[in-house]
């Protein structure tokens, strides 16, 4: 008897272990994603950031392009001062930043002079694909739950667990917006 619960005792370490070890890749496993917190992107300077570091935080996401868009530019400006009115509350800002409709937004550095020229002081990641089969990993798990595209200039509100609470159009109401933030905080 003694053999059979050493060996199953052994087994049961090894499918823990095993399990423990499997991580979530997201470019195969982001539809079985749980949040936003599942997934990693790229910053301007190329390191990889985990997007846990949001964890217990309300984010608003952006995907906008830096270059010839009125209205990314105009939901950038609005993304700082929702951060400067409610950053010490918990409120946390990022974008991803995308290829415009008129213009390529640019190189990361061509990006990062763009943030320091206007301000900007939310993390603004390097530029991606949000549609197709070359969309970022986030991205395609953001439309799937929403079973929505994701516009250029969207914004994408998402509770302090990283679970996706509502999506607001380029040219939606900040109030909206604002009063949707308030509400989580």
């Amino acid at each position: 008897m003694r053999p059979i619960v050493c060996v199953v005792l052994l087994l049961g370490t090894l499918l823990h272990l095993s399990h423990a070890t499997l991580a979530f890749d997201q470019e195969i496993d982001w539809p079985s994603a749980k949040s936003l917190h599942d997934f990693q992107a790229r910053d301007l300077s190329g390191n990889l950031i985990n997007l846990e570091k949001y964890r217990g935080h309300v984010l608003v996401l952006l995907n906008g392009a830096t270059r010839s868009c009125p209205v990314s530019a105009k939901g950038f400006k609005l993304l700082q001062q929702l951060k400067e009115r409610h950053g010490s509350k918990g409120l946390e800002v990022a974008s991803f930043v995308v290829d415009g409709l008129v213009k390529p937004s640019g190189t990361a550095e061509d990006i990062k002079e763009y943030v320091q020229s206007t301000g900007l002081t939310y993390d603004v990641y390097d530029k991606i694909a949000t549609d197709g089969d070359a969309a970022h990993p986030l991205y395609k798990w953001i439309k799937m739950c929403l079973e929505d595209k994701v516009q250029a200039g969207s914004k994408v509100l998402f509770d302090k667990n990283g679970k996706i609470v509502a999506k607001f159009g380029p040219t939606g109401s900040p109030a909206g917006l604002e009063e949707a933030i308030e509400q989580l905080l």
